[in-house]
């Protein structure tokens, strides 16, 4: 006879996974795993040996039902097999099951500045982001798609001042939900006023009459200062 389990089951891609045959009957058993993937075909996991266990990486694996199949026989047999066991085993997608998300500078920024959101995941092994932004008086749309890389980089330039609504979402790479978990806050796009303003003349104080005269005016604290010119 034969019987054979796994443990933990069912599992999480990513997960280390024991499968333990047991035979009765034969004084010296030797073990043979087999494994059926989902779509795949059956393969020789691990040939015959005294060692009644099989640990399976399951990392990178795909999210699905797969069927075991544990052989044995005595070692003094040249069969197949002598009994089998057989069963199926569920391998499902890794949550992940909190979401942290930040933006630097923190919670406002002048346009054109360079701001940086960065997503932080927990209790997946291989997180994917995809960042979402809501701008004042529009509608939700993705900023960039899913991918591994934690951070998206918002060029600010040319947008229009007012309150932004960030959206980070995550979801494991194993994973086809929408998302597994997601933080959102609120981001401050503020107009950067200029600081301070000098003018200066060429000629530099008077001319005669007839003389083109050049008025320069040179403004800090501001990254697209605009001029305007007045006369008495």
């Amino acid at each position: 006879a034969m019987t054979a389990s796994a443990s933990p089951s069912p599992a999480v891609v990513g997960t280390a996974v024991t499968v333990t045959g047991a035979a009765t009957g034969c004084p010296n058993p030797s073990y043979e795993f087999w494994l059926l993937p989902p779509g795949g075909t059956w393969t020789a996991v691990q040939g015959y040996s005294t060692k009644p266990t099989f640990s399976w990486n399951t990392a990178g694996k795909a999210v699905g039902s797969y069927r075991f199949s544990v052989w044995a026989r005595d070692a003094s047999s040249s069969a197949a097999y002598d009994a089998f066991s057989a069963f199926q085993y569920a391998l499902g997608s890794p949550a992940c099951t909190a979401m942290t998300a930040t933006a630097s500078p923190a919670t406002s920024a002048n346009v054109g500045s360079a701001v940086t959101v960065t997503g932080a995941a927990t209790g997946c092994p291989s997180p994917q982001y995809e960042f979402w932004l809501l701008p004042p008086g529009g509608t939700w749309a993705v900023a960039r798609g899913y991918s591994s890389n934690p951070s998206f980089s918002w060029n600010t330039a040319g947008k229009p001042a007012g309150s932004y609504r960030f959206s980070v979402w995550a979801r494991d790479a194993s994973s086809s939900a929408s998302y597994d978990a997601f933080s959102a806050f609120q981001y401050a796009l503020t107009v950067a006023p200029c600081t301070a303003m000098s003018a200066s003349a060429s000629p530099a104080t008077s001319a005669g009459a007839g003389t083109t005269v050049t008025i320069t005016g040179a403004a800090t604290g501001c990254p697209s200062p605009q001029y305007e010119f007045w006369l008495l």
